[in-house]
């Protein structure tokens, strides 16, 4: 079955790309996006760590997803699953995601630290960290993430619905990343629902190879006081978002942060 790994930004896309392939999938290192996808290993870790907008290549998502194989994994912030005539009725969907709180802070780290052509939110421009975020979040963060969280959140409550497409509901899964992140137990649903014949045990080390995996957004090198970040300013305009509001519909729908 061909699989897609429906993320919020900064929730581990890659990290379960990497998870999937430890359980014998094909990671496709495809990303995909409407438009274009990044064809992330045609490059190098670094270019793709830095100047991911060097592995963009041209291809609308429906002719993307409709040529991958049985067992292909290709992931993205694109909501897929609300277009799931896409996939055959084989394909499956593990919807990653994670307090928004932490996507924001995990982006503004790689944007900062990582990459090479946010020049307005480097340290030469911006010194100081906690007024580098707030700036981030007013011209970046607080837009560019709100779409995707809004639309996972649609998603699950797609799937509350007694209208809910019924070929879509047993295709998809949604997991905390933080949680499987801190216990190996929420790995085996995962695992399950892919079809996987690996034991408990087996799974449990495949999650560690791949929490152990180098990945382009892994920031294991950066330290940063990350709480510090939450400024009084980065605070209001965080309140003043709908994020607020999103997230307590999603707690309300059962999900966890």
């Amino acid at each position: 079955m061909p699989v897609y790994i429906y993320s919020m930004p900064k929730a581990g896309t890659y990290f379960f790309a990497t998870f999937l392939k430890e359980l014998g999938f094909h990671d496709t290192g495809y990303h995909i996006e409407r438009n274009e996808y990044l064809d992330t290993h045609a490059h190098s870790m670094e270019v793709n760590a830095r100047t991911p907008g060097k592995a963009r290549v041209p291809g609308f998502f429906v002719a993307v997803m409709r040529r991958l194989r049985a067992d292909d994994v290709a992931f993205g912030h694109f909501p897929l699953p609300i277009h799931h005539a896409v996939l055959d009725e084989l394909g499956r969907y593990v919807c990653a995601y994670r307090d928004p709180r932490r996507t924001l802070v995990s982006e503004f780290i790689d944007f900062r630290y990582r990459r090479t052509g946010v020049k307005w939110l480097l340290p030469d421009a911006v010194p100081d960290d906690g007024a580098a975020f707030a700036l981030y979040l007013e011209r970046h963060g607080l837009r560019g993430h709100l779409g995707v969280f809004r639309d996972m959140v649609l998603l699950r409550s797609i799937l509350a619905s007694p209208l809910a497409p019924p070929v879509l509901g047993p295709r998809t899964i949604f997991v905390n990343f933080d949680a499987i992140r801190s216990d190996a137990a929420a790995a085996l649903p995962v695992a399950r629902f892919l079809g996987s014949q690996l034991t408990d045990d087996e799974v449990r080390t495949a999650l560690a190879s791949a929490l152990a995996a180098e990945t382009k957004t892994k920031a294991t090198e950066i330290t940063l006081d990350r709480e510090a970040l939450w400024t009084d300013a980065a605070e209001a305009l965080y309140a003043g978002s709908q994020f607020p509001m999103i997230k307590s519909m999603a707690e309300d729908l059962g999900m966890v942060f």
